[in-house]
């Protein structure tokens, strides 16, 4: 067959060719292709195309993952009519996996966000899994920060939600994981007592109404017996100076339970307790919450409401945003629409880059200007503006560039060196007191970054310029909250 392509398909050499030894693998991979595809489903050349043009996420790559071109590889794909499924937790690989069946290709459990090569073999080897309680058990090599970025990915939607139907939502899913998380992360009390009080305070709508008070007279007691506030009197017997707000508490609420000159006394104008008679009223106005503590229904519901507030806080963490969000930040691609599908993007004069003249559109005549620092006078044409937004995939320092994600596909965006300095900084302030130092604006070409860019078009690049008598007078901006409205920060922040 080599014999046959090199003998009558191969042109004549037209000055210019490549030796034998070149041209022969070459000739040899072209065949195998061809092979593939006239022999085997489509989805087997779509699977090998995306994997050589995503940079592998193989078994045997052991390099960090280029999640910018994954994207970018993965929304040319769909764009050519192939199809991408989530990394689904039962067929998922390590790389990109045809499924015939299916007529799809799996994402690889390598390009999800967080998940590293030990998780990822974790979980193919432990296969299969009945339900989420029994892959955390199987796989405890695979973290909290890596679960989330499975669920976030959709890896458990067939699981969960599919097949066994515990939950109708991705959000449910995660909600389903976090409660199962937080048996693990939290203890759980056989007993309560007053040294639990704290975390029973931090619970809100925990408390009854009948313990409040009794809570400020044990709080009250902890503060007057302060080493600053504790000392002998002249019959040598323990007691606690009382000052400020504290003494304003015990004048208005607590001293009805005791007797003046027995329990308490004046010196002058300063306030004293003895000890061991303030001990005794407040041991027993805290008896019936110590009898609350003890049983066994406040226990069972101390414990659950940790749970609930631990899965509270891991969610306020790392879980916010829209399912189109998650996707994003596990995936750095939309399995689903666009976060921007939902926008009027018509609105805001953002044009789909597709339907951008490939080359910049004169606007009026050549015009002259004098050059400041030359004194020479230049000529120069402006052009028509336009506008066009999207999430960042990548960025490239070094050539200045951003791979941004628009609805309708992947756009390359070429920046001029100090404008791709100025948005690509992180900006912090630092204590002058503490030394410590606060993110105050995120580079705006963090990956997942919502941007909306101004200027022109040169054949697949977008420029981003605007001029001094420009509508928009930002040639970048970004997308801070996307609804009803887009919502914009059009400079950075630096306070």
């Amino acid at each position: 067959m080599l014999d046959y392509v090199w003998k009558y398909c191969i042109k004549p050499q037209l000055g210019y060719s490549f030796s034998r030894n070149h041209t022969l693998p070459y000739s040899a991979i072209a065949l195998q292709e061809m092979n593939l595809y006239q022999h085997f489903p489509s989805v087997y050349w779509q699977c090998a195309v995306l994997s050589v043009n995503a940079s592998a996420m193989d078994e045997n790559d052991t390099g960090s993952t280029d999640y910018g071109k994954i994207a970018s590889a993965i929304n040319t794909m769909i764009a050519q009519g192939g199809k991408v499924d989530l990394p689904d937790i039962a067929r998922a690989h390590t790389g990109f996996r045809p499924d015939v069946k299916r007529n799809t290709i799996v994402f690889g459990l390598k390009g999800l966000v967080g998940v590293g090569d030990e998780a990822v073999a974790s979980i193919i080897a432990n296969r299969p899994y009945a339900d989420m309680r029994d892959f955390m058990a199987k796989n405890p090599v695979v973290g909290k920060g890596a679960c989330i970025s499975l669920i976030k990915g959709g890896a458990f939607d067939e699981l969960m939600i599919s097949t066994l139907g515990i939950c109708k939502t991705r959000f449910d899913v995660m909600r389903h994981y976090l409660g199962l998380l937080s048996e693990q992360e939290v203890e759980a009390k056989a007993t309560l007592d007053f040294k639990n009080i704290k975390a029973i305070t931090r619970l809100p709508d925990f408390l009854p109404a009948f313990a409040e008070f009794p809570l400020r007279a044990y709080e009250f007691r902890a503060h007057v017996r302060g080493a600053q506030f504790t000392m002998k009197n002249s019959a040598k017997r323990k007691v606690h100076r009382v000052v400020g707000l504290a003494r304003s508490f015990f004048e208005s609420e607590l001293n009805r339970f005791m007797r003046e000159e027995a329990d308490y006394y004046y010196e002058g104008e300063t306030l004293f307790i003895l000890s061991a008679a303030l001990d005794k009223v407040i041991d027993k106005l805290i008896a019936p919450v110590k009898e609350w503590m003890a049983l066994p229904e406040t226990i069972k519901a101390f414990n659950a409401k940790q749970r609930e507030a631990y899965v509270q806080e891991v969610w306020e963490k790392n879980c916010g945003g829209t399912q189109a969000t998650w996707e994003m930040d596990a995936l750095c691609f939309y399995h689903g629409p666009h976060e921007l599908a939902v926008a009027n993007l018509a609105q805001y004069a953002i044009s789909d880059f597709n339907t951008i003249p490939a080359e910049p559109v004169p606007k009026g005549e050549i015009q002259t200007r004098v050059n400041k620092t030359t004194g020479k006078e230049m000529s120069f044409q402006k052009w028509e503006l336009f506008r066009i937004a999207g999430t960042v995939l990548d960025k490239n320092t070094n050539k200045h560039t951003i791979s941004l994600l628009t609805p309708t596909g992947v756009v390359s965006v070429k920046f001029y060196s100090g404008q791709y300095a100025n948005y690509n900084k992180t900006i912090s302030t630092i204590d002058t007191t503490t030394g410590a130092k606060t993110v105050v604006d995120q580079s705006w070409f963090k990956r997942g970054t919502l941007l909306c860019l101004t200027g022109i078009r040169r054949d697949t690049s977008f420029f981003p310029k605007t001029y001094r008598d420009s509508v928009y007078n930002h040639s970048v901006v970004k997308i801070t909250s996307v609804g009803a409205g887009l919502q914009f920060q059009l400079e950075r922040n630096y306070e």
